[in-house]
């Protein structure tokens, strides 16, 4: 008995076979010239180029067996043939114990001779034979065998050189799927012109955009298509994207076959060749009419909310100061100390209040305000209001220049305001000059505040928590409303401190 290959390499001659991607194709010219070879140098009636399947031979082509295109696996000659390196050669098949019951020797096609070669790949897989068939016994020459062999090895180039074929009509056949998806099927405009404006390719949509077909457009100009107010422009963009190295974008009215006028936005590369002459320009564009509609709407109602908004922010600014006005006036007719004092804060506060609102009035951003510019204008209002720089004390202001949001920038002035204030009020006593330094700056991703100076510091057992003081107070629930928790302490004088995540 013929011994069973190993499984793993059964396995593997499988996956070799079936990526051949060869059966039960249709009959091929180079296979049909190879079974007419042997069997006319062979002078025999039956030639096959058979394949063996996991159960199956079959036969990718016959000479002599007509309308017969496989048998079982278990009666195949071939399938003994493929265990073995060399030519199998069977004189009379009918005293050799493998095949003398075997139906396809008692029965037809009454095989008696048999030698078959196999087909090896380029991995030593055997994928099948090239075999001829006697009805009588028979002994082939030395040439014959040496003719065999060499037919088996045609039969293998042959086979992995399909293979190839079949792979690259496969990627041939993707390939112009690809081109359809991406070229002809898609709704954005694709067109190719010579540097001097001639149209070489347009695809389908660019064409249905125009209103013809893209036959008629080729080998006009671009010119013809684009409406007469913007040739110039367009002239020049082509201009610029033939000298230039990088894709450029432009938009431009075009013109279709009936004369309806659309906005079309491209972006263009240049093709080059040698010494980057550019020999091509490509352009994928896209309709953007109704965008261009919507932007400018959009733009008119934008410029209406900003002077909305700036005569919102110019009308609360002025309202916020004429009620500062009147707490002023109420300051100086009150005989009362402590109402005048409740007042005079209130006053101040709401001159905070007005500042952000006189900033955004005044910047052409109208939902932020620059933190840098905003704290030293309040820090030169406080200066003015309290008389600081007067007793000799300097505001110093070491502030990160970054946006902020009316939500955020109210409660930060007031802060800003009250610990001020607070440090004017408190930190030097008697003493003439000084300092308060008010510092924004960045830890990790958190704004941290600090207000300092350089005065007599916190008195003995001071603890924020407790303390009476309504501008403390007011000062900690606007550092809670910005995320953080107000932090004092004395270094050389007093320290406030807190983080702002939500500044």
């Amino acid at each position: 008995m013929t011994p069973e290959p190993p499984l793993h390499a059964e396995q593997r001659r499988l996956e070799a076979l079936a990526s051949l991607n060869v059966l039960d194709s249709l009959p091929e010219p180079v296979f049909d010239a190879i079974t007419a070879t042997a069997a006319q140098a062979c002078g025999m009636p039956i030639a096959l180029v058979s394949l063996v399947d996991i159960d199956r031979q079959w036969f990718k082509s016959n000479v002599g067996l007509p309308g017969v295109e496989q048998t079982p696996r278990n009666v195949a000659f071939c399938d003994h043939a493929i265990r073995q390196e060399e030519l199998l050669e069977i004189a009379d098949a009918r005293v050799d114990g493998r095949f003398a019951s075997n139906p396809l020797v008692t029965g037809d096609p009454l095989i008696r001779f048999y030698a078959g070669a196999p087909i090896v790949l380029q991995g030593g897989e055997r994928v099948g034979t090239v075999c001829v068939i006697d009805r009588q016994p028979r002994q082939l020459t030395e040439a014959q065998r040496a003719m065999l062999l060499g037919l088996a090895r045609v039969a293998s180039v042959a086979l992995v050189d399909r293979q190839r074929q079949v792979a690259m009509h496969r990627e041939l056949a993707l390939s112009a799927a690809r081109y359809r998806a991406i070229v002809e099927d898609q709704t954005e405009f694709i067109a190719l012109t010579r540097p001097d404006g001639t149209l070489v390719f347009v695809n389908g949509a660019y064409a249905r955009h125009v209103g013809l077909d893209s036959a008629q457009m080729i080998g006009r100009p671009l010119f013809e298509f684009v409406d007469p107010a913007d040739h110039d422009t367009v002239r020049e963009h082509v201009k610029s994207v033939a000298a230039a190295g990088t894709s450029l974008s432009a938009s431009h009215r075009s013109r279709s076959a009936s004369g309806d006028v659309r906005w079309v936005a491209w972006t263009s590369r240049a093709l080059t060749e040698d010494a980057d002459r550019a020999v091509l320009i490509h352009s994928v564009g896209r309709d953007i009419t109704e965008q261009r509609s919507t932007d400018i709407e959009l733009r008119a109602a934008l410029r209406e909310k900003e002077v909305l908004l700036k005569e919102v922010y110019h009308r609360v600014k002025n309202n916020l100061q004429l009620v500062q006005s009147l707490l002023s006036l109420q300051v100086r007719s009150s005989k009362d100390d402590s109402v005048r004092l409740a007042l005079a804060e209130s006053a101040r506060r709401i001159r905070a209040m007005a500042l952000v609102h006189e900033k955004l009035y005044q910047s052409g951003n109208l939902t932020e305000v620059s933190l840098d510019d905003y704290a030293r204008d309040l820090l030169r209002q406080i200066d003015e209001s309290a008389g600081a720089s007067a007793r000799g004390i300097r505001l110093v202001a070491a502030i990160e220049d970054r946006p902020c949001r009316l939500d955020s920038a109210i409660p930060f002035s007031l802060l800003v305001t009250e610990l001020v204030f607070n440090a004017l009020e408190h930190g030097f006593d008697d003493q003439q000059g000084g300092e308060i330094r008010v510092a924004l700056s960045t830890r990790g991703q958190t704004p941290w505040l600090i207000v300092s100076d350089n005065g007599v510091g916190l008195r003995q057992g001071f603890d924020l928590g407790t303390a009476a003081s309504m501008g403390l107070q007011l000062a900690s629930a606007l550092s809670i409303q910005l995320g953080g928790t107000l932090q004092a302490h004395s270094d050389g004088g007093a320290v406030f401190s807190t983080a702002l995540p939500r500044l």
